[in-house]
C-alpha cells in the first residue's frame, strides 16, 4: 500500500520580530532540512511505517547543534499515527537555526496528513 504524506508546510516556526527605529534589527534564519521541504517530505515517507490515515502536527525543537529534542504531539486526529510520527521526528537532523550568525534552538510545528492508497 503506498503512503502519501502532505506536510502542510509552512513549518508553523516560532515567529520573529523585525524590530525598527533605535532598535537593533536581527538577522533570522529559520533551521533547515538539507535538501529543503522536498527532502523532509521523503524522508517522512521513506522512514514510517504508517497504517493509518490521519493528520497530526508535532511540535519539536531544533538545537543549536541541529538535533530534535522535545518532539510531542499537540494534535491529531488518529491516535494510531502518533507513536511512528514520533520515532521518525526524532531521528531528523537540520542546519541549525540562527540570529545574527549565532545558532540557536528553535522550535518548530510541523503539521502531516497521511494518506494510504
Amino acid at each position: 500500500m503506498k503512503k502519501i504524506i502532505t506536510l502542510v508546510l509552512a513549518l508553523f516556526m516560532v515567529s520573529t520580530i523585525a524590530m525598527s527605529g533605535s532598535l537593533p534589527t536581527y538577522k533570522n534564519n529559520y533551521p533547515q532540512y538539507p535538501g529543503g521541504t522536498e527532502s523532509l517530505q521523503k524522508y517522512i515517507v521513506n522512514n514510517t511505517n504508517y497504517k493509518a490515515e490521519g493528520t497530526v502536527v508535532v511540535e519539536f525543537t531544533v538545537t543549536k547543534e541541529g538535533n530534535v529534542e522535545n518532539a510531542r504531539i499537540i494534535e491529531s486526529d488518529n491516535i494510531a499515527l502518533n507513536k511512528e510520527t514520533l520515532k521518525t521526528i526524532s531521528k531528523l537532523n537540520f542546519e541549525p537555526g540562527n540570529i545574527n550568525g549565532r545558532n540557536v534552538d528553535v522550535s518548530l510545528r510541523l503539521p502531516i496528513k497521511v494518506t494510504l492508497v
